[in-house]
């Protein structure tokens, strides 16, 4: 057996701790769940929905033996959003929130993660294409970029029934 094989019956969730529970303890990502992010769930939700998507497709393509960096695509998916908060302060509409929040959560993150670096950096400033135009030159980019959609659909179509999105991330809330 590989050693992918080992990682594999890990829990997305784990890899989130291991990777990201610094991005996820910070104060800054603690707000995120107190501002609402697609009508039905909230900024840090969709960002941990956002990072366990990628986590369970990047471990399928590992599974196929393509590499792949999992801490920047946990770093990278649960920081793409952070330039939303305080979106009613920063942008005039939702064309300039779409437009720029990932430069924003790409200058957020850089002072938020040691050894940022380009590949998250990219990931971050790409994962809107093809809403902006840039797309994304790593795997780890398309994959954050693939989920946020996967995640933002499932979301609106929840708009759409009448329900709000399972919450189902309490583990991830840690008081200030």
């Amino acid at each position: 057996m590989f050693s992918g094989m080992r990682d594999f019956k890990r829990k997305s969730d784990d890899f989130i701790h291991e990777y990201g529970e610094g991005v996820v303890r910070s104060r800054l990502f603690q707000s995120g769940f107190r501002q609402a992010h697609h009508r039905v769930t909230t900024v840090a939700d969709h960002s941990l929905n956002v990072a366990m998507a990628s986590v369970s497709m990047g471990r399928v393509l590992e599974r196929m033996h393509v590499r792949m960096d999992m801490q920047d695509l946990v770093l990278g998916a649960l920081c793409h959003d952070l330039g939303i908060l305080g979106r009613y302060q920063k942008f005039a509409n939702s064309r300039q929130c779409c437009s720029g929040h990932p430069k924003e959560s790409a200058a957020i993150a850089s002072t938020m993660i040691d050894g940022y670096d380009a590949r998250i950096d990219n990931i971050i400033r790409c994962h809107m294409f093809p809403l902006t135009p840039v797309p994304p030159t790593c795997r780890e980019g398309v994959i954050v970029t693939l989920a946020d959609k996967y995640c933002a659909v499932c979301e609106r179509m929840l708009t759409f029934k009448g329900r709000r999105w399972k919450q189902r991330n309490e583990a991830f809330h840690y008081s200030a």
